[in-house]
């Protein structure tokens, strides 16, 4: 809703001195009292007063008081020749470079004070469909956010293997079992780790054959393979004797 356009309100009367006149608009105030409102005025000669929170207020030529009480009231005056008083939170005043006057007394806290060019604030001001969608945008944020911290708070009571059960579901892959040495040696009977010596003539026929040339030129460039495939043989040799004396 606009409050109607005030023009040329309270002007004073040509035929008053100077000083009368200024006497005149010092002592007369016109109050008003809205809240959420868009006020525009084109000429302002007198001192107006301002009461209410949320307010828009436009005044293009200002040569009286303003007296602002409220909270988030945003002001913008091209051309502002008169004193400024705003009392109250969160307070956004635009003034004209054109403006003899621009100082304001600020009481309140994060008041913000900008003295541009009118209609380049004017022209950088948000479209209703930008904040539209920024504000769409950040209530779709905190909705995010909750998610991420429930599933951090979730995930953090996980067990080890509870957790790489989330991770595959969330990652499609599903480990595959590995054996590993460890499964063989623990196929290994007591009784044959005790006939070490016949597993070490076993080796030992199989190294004198033409496979001990094979293996030296593995021991030169790659001694890591070379004790890998001795442990292999070594476990093949013992599951061969587990088996066979079942």
């Amino acid at each position: 809703m606009v409050v109607p356009v005030y023009d040329r309100v309270n002007r004073c009367n040509c035929n008053n001195t100077r000083e009368s006149c200024a006497k005149e608009v010092i002592e007369n105030y016109k109050d008003i009292a809205v809240n959420h409102k868009e006020i525009r005025i084109v000429q302002n000669a007198s001192n107006l007063r301002f009461i209410g929170n949320g307010n828009r207020i436009r005044i293009e030529n200002n040569a009286g008081d303003l007296l602002l009480i409220g909270n988030k009231t945003s002001l913008k005056v091209q051309r502002n020749h008169g004193k400024i008083k705003y009392i109250g939170n969160e307070g956004r005043i635009n003034l004209g470079k054109e403006s003899s006057e621009q100082s304001v007394e600020y009481i309140g806290c994060e008041g913000i004070l900008k003295i541009c060019d009118f209609f380049h604030c004017e022209k950088h001001q948000q479209p209703s469909d930008s904040v539209s969608t920024h504000t769409q945008e950040t209530k779709t944020r905190p909705h995010k956010s909750s998610k991420v911290s429930k599933k951090s708070h979730i995930f953090g009571g996980y067990h080890n293997s509870q957790l790489n059960q989330q991770i595959d579901e969330l990652t499609g892959h599903k480990k595959i079992p590995v054996k590993t040495l460890s499964d063989d040696y623990k196929k290994i009977s007591s009784h044959v780790i005790q006939n070490i010596e016949n597993i070490k003539q076993v080796l030992k026929r199989a190294l004198t054959s033409d496979m001990s040339q094979i293996l030296y030129k593995i021991y030169n460039h790659n001694r890591a393979l070379f004790y890998m495939i001795l442990e292999i043989m070594f476990l093949s040799v013992c599951l061969r004797l587990a088996k066979a004396e079942e």
